[in-house]
């Protein structure tokens, strides 16, 4: 099924993972950097995720494994106390967490912590100690679609708040503007890193091996065909203040062209 990416009638209550990557402009992206960048924007933005099966999890102020005393001696290995635990089922916010790609072409989210209400969990294992992550299909977790037609208005409204100077507001997003958000998501996704600030890219950049001017607007015209149709010269210009293009390698890579 396709979904219309402005759509927000087309949106399930229960927005799963596919229809949240056409709904924010990113299913054309390979789908793996598409689903990391999807994840990487639940942990940063604290956009909770909602699972179709339950977490048993323990919170991390809860005392397990080996302890010492004062003087660095061993006292006891703790095994965590089943009273302590809670089965959580939705509404996380991942903490720690990796992609696995299956055989068969799949996607499974590998969870070793959440953050539950405000309070960080670990997961459980029925021996009395700590799963190392547990593995949830991506087919098996999903977005609260008001939850996410929230993050997303507030994201084109913290834009156009720091594109214009005055007072004055537009109503409608350039496509500057969404040119370039969808560049910094392509980006987090390629590189897998948390990124909490606009400085954060720059190393984001630099982690995928700096690619040139070219191969950027290759990717992002292969991601969407009609966003980045045209406007090359515009779009490099665009975000060279967001980051800053390595320089003096690379045949062509100071050219636009």
């Amino acid at each position: 099924m396709n979904y219309a990416m402005d759509n927000t009638q087309a949106l399930s209550p229960q927005t799963s993972i596919d229809e949240a990557l056409a709904f924010l402009g990113m299913s054309g992206m390979d789908k793996a950097t598409g689903i990391r960048a999807l994840l990487r924007i639940s942990e940063d933005e604290s956009l909770p995720l909602f699972f179709d099966e339950k977490l048993v999890c323990v919170p991390t102020s809860v005392k397990y494994g080996d302890q010492y005393d004062e003087d660095g001696e061993f006292v006891d290995c703790l095994l965590i106390d089943p009273d302590d635990t809670q089965e959580l089922w939705s509404g996380h916010t991942l903490a720690n967490f990796q992609l696995h790609m299956t055989s068969n072409n799949s996607f499974d989210l590998i969870v070793s912590r959440i953050i539950h209400a405000d309070v960080s969990y670990h997961i459980y294992q029925t021996d009395g100690t700590l799963s190392e992550g547990v593995s949830v299909g991506y087919e098996k977790f999903h977005f609260d679609r008001e939850s996410l037609i929230g993050y997303k208005n507030k994201y084109h409204s913290n834009l156009l708040d720091q594109a214009k100077p005055t007072k004055m507001r537009t109503k409608t997003v350039s496509i500057t503007e969404r040119r370039v958000y969808a560049f910094k998501i392509w980006l987090i996704g390629q590189s897998g890193k948390s990124v909490n600030n606009e400085t954060d890219l720059q190393s984001c950049y630099e982690s995928i091996g700096s690619p040139t001017k070219p191969a950027i607007w290759d990717h992002l015209s292969q991601m969407d065909r009609t966003l980045f149709s045209s406007g090359k010269h515009d779009f490099i210009r665009a975000i060279s203040t967001v980051i800053r293009f390595k320089q003096g390698t690379g045949t062509g890579r100071n050219t636009e062209g």
